[in-house]
């Protein structure tokens, strides 16, 4: 197809009769200054035409290269955002207070202990934190009153008497500062 003063359009190149083509891989030429309009200077209407031609050729091919990059940029957008959208909803998963160590051990066999430790990932609360003890009697133990203790990581319930041995049961709550809650058991035996 041939355009105003004397160039050719071909598959997305501007091909001018004087052997100069301009496309999307010319974009160099065009960031490289005033290069592309110093290839000769007006000399008549029609040099001067031709120039302008010229002028515009690079401004499409350029304004074609800034679509094509905002294109890319949304697309990277869009590919990123759900997986930010999966690390912030993992993240809630990392709010909850786990259980991290407990004294007496889980599965542990143990001489009769005055306390129950139970260390936390994260910080309690202490009125919706606690714990009860099943003896091997199927019967709940009394327990003395919980405490918060290593920053508020670590709940530490008394024992107030000697258990009996056999297997015990820990039914464990806790309630993160953050709101979340978690709850879990474990067992111990008490040596006789």
């Amino acid at each position: 197809m041939t355009t105003p003063h004397g160039s050719t359009a071909t598959g997305g190149q501007l091909i001018f009769t004087d052997g100069i083509s301009l496309g999307a891989g010319d974009l160099p030429i065009r960031r490289q200054g005033a290069a592309v309009f110093k290839l000769g200077k007006p000399m008549s209407d029609r040099r001067y035409g031709l120039t302008t031609c010229r002028r515009l050729a690079v401004f499409y091919v350029d304004v074609i290269a800034q679509l094509k990059r905002y294109h890319m940029k949304m697309r990277s957008r869009l590919l990123l955002a759900p997986i930010a959208a999966m690390a912030i909803l993992s993240s809630n998963v990392w709010a909850h207070a786990h259980l991290k160590a407990a004294s007496p051990a889980d599965k542990a066999s143990v001489s009769s202990p005055s306390e129950l430790d139970l260390t936390f990932s994260e910080a309690l609360t202490l009125k919706f934190s606690g714990a009860t003890l099943t003896g091997p009697d199927q019967k709940e133990v009394n327990l003395g009153d919980a405490m918060l203790m290593d920053g508020g990581k670590m709940l530490m319930i008394g024992v107030p008497g000697k258990l009996a041995p056999g297997a015990y049961k820990v039914n464990w709550r806790a309630l993160s500062v953050d709101g979340h809650k978690t709850s879990g058991t474990y067992t111990f035996t008490v040596k006789p």
